[in-house]
């Protein structure tokens, strides 16, 4: 069963008018209520959303006030590092007057929900794939959120028809302890072959897969892999999905049938980031390991491995900055979006040190389903291609991403 939710416009409608009547989407039977406020609307303190069920069920969810001075706008608070427009790109590249319908599965996720502000902020319309409700800030946003089960056909269908672009990031993934369930990696599989055949039924454009810069080949040189090089299957559920599916959107690719994008993305952090989880990944553990032991008073952090396991960060903005230009490239082949600055994992920590003003002692656990030791991509080609290099580095990064951690857990802890 799906659910539409449209929040449009500057403010909200005054209560002396009605919203505009509903239109039906003729491919799910939902409805869509769209407020259409002209300029001498006033924006009010309250007022409610209308989400519609495919069986016409309604129900009213209060939204909370729209602020004049935000331009009646309701969006995440700025991270670190975003930039108020987006950079200046080379023609070939999407620019605001270009302006496309455009659908990001994965919104609710870290990349994702930034990779939705830069395109709406570019002038496009947009249509967010959630799995569960959007967040409330997400409230008034001018983006369309709807509510879709990817694993479905038919739901894969509707969430592309209309669209000149898609940019698929939805998947189940994490750090090192989710790659060992491998059922879970694999099951990614469904919807990005779902979502990939019903993009060509319905006659998307153009469509872009988040793949991983693991899948480089590591036969090349023990030591530096060559980013821009042809797949090599790694043993965990996740990668074996993502090594599947790149080749089947680039297969898909140069059939014919649909313009496919791969981008390569490497350990993207910063804030935003889940704490805590299988979904928290590397960078946001270690500061959430430190800040809980600043507040035990031991100092000690667990660190899975010996700490030597070497990694290229990347930024969020640098990420979906990359995603970007990798969907505006010529060419179909995969394209790395990494940083070049590689960093240990005890370098990562010794970061986290400076910023905290303290001093860790680090327990090391060997038996904790750490990857490879050394994750070094060189990507000069994909530099190239893209015209680009990310932006912000490790230590400025890291030090974000810290106090944004910190002040996640004093918020929550102030709750409680």
């Amino acid at each position: 069963m799906a659910i539409r939710v449209r929040w449009q416009g500057a403010s909200s409608a005054p209560s002396s008018r009605t919203p505009r009547a509903p239109t039906r989407d003729p491919a799910s039977g939902a409805s869509r209520v769209r407020w259409r406020p002209s300029r001498g609307d006033v924006v009010s303190p309250r007022r409610t959303c209308r989400l519609t069920f495919g069986t016409g069920r309604t129900f009213d969810e209060p939204v909370r006030p729209i602020h004049q001075e935000s331009g009646g706008r309701c969006s995440p608070p700025a991270i670190p590092g975003s930039r108020g427009s987006s950079t200046a790109l080379p023609e070939r590249h999407l620019r605001a007057e270009e302006s496309m319908k455009i659908t990001v599965t994965g919104a609710s996720g870290f990349i994702g929900n930034r990779l939705v502000d830069r395109l709406r902020r570019d002038g496009h319309e947009i249509r967010a794939v959630h799995r569960t409700p959007p967040p409330p800030e997400r409230r008034g946003d001018g983006v369309e959120h709807v509510i879709e089960d990817l694993n479905d056909q038919e739901a894969c269908r509707r969430v592309c028809r209309g669209s000149d672009r898609l940019y698929h990031l939805a998947a189940a993934s994490g750090g090192a302890g989710f790659q060992r369930d491998r059922l879970q990696g694999l099951l990614n599989v469904r919807h990005s072959t779902q979502i990939l055949l019903a993009a060509c039924e319905v006659g998307v454009d153009r469509v872009l897969f988040a793949g991983s810069a693991m899948l480089a080949n590591r036969d090349v040189t023990p030591d530096r892999i060559p980013g821009d090089t042809n797949f090599a299957p790694v043993p965990s559920g996740y990668m074996t999905e993502k090594f599947f599916s790149e080749q089947l959107w680039c297969a898909m690719g140069d059939s014919g049938a649909i313009e496919t994008r791969v981008a390569r993305l490497n350990h993207v952090y910063g804030p935003g980031r889940s704490i805590g989880g299988v979904a928290e990944g590397v960078t946001a553990a270690m500061c959430r390991k430190a800040v809980e032991a600043v507040r035990r008073g031991d100092n000690i952090i667990e660190i899975w491995g010996d700490g030597n396991q070497t990694r290229a960060f990347t930024y969020i903005t640098d990420a979906v900055e990359g995603i970007e230009r990798v969907m505006g490239m010529d060419s179909g082949a995969p394209a790395m979006v990494s940083s070049r600055e590689t960093t240990s994992i005890d370098g990562l920590v010794d970061l986290i040190e400076e910023v905290a003003g303290v001093r860790f002692r680090r327990r090391y656990v060997s038996d904790s389903g750490t990857t490879s030791a050394s994750h070094v991509l060189d990507h000069a080609g994909s530099r190239a291609a893209l015209g680009w290099e990310p932006a912000v580095g490790i230590a400025e990064g890291m030090r974000w991403t810290y106090e944004w951690v910190r002040d996640q857990i004093d918020s929550s802890s102030a709750r409680a």
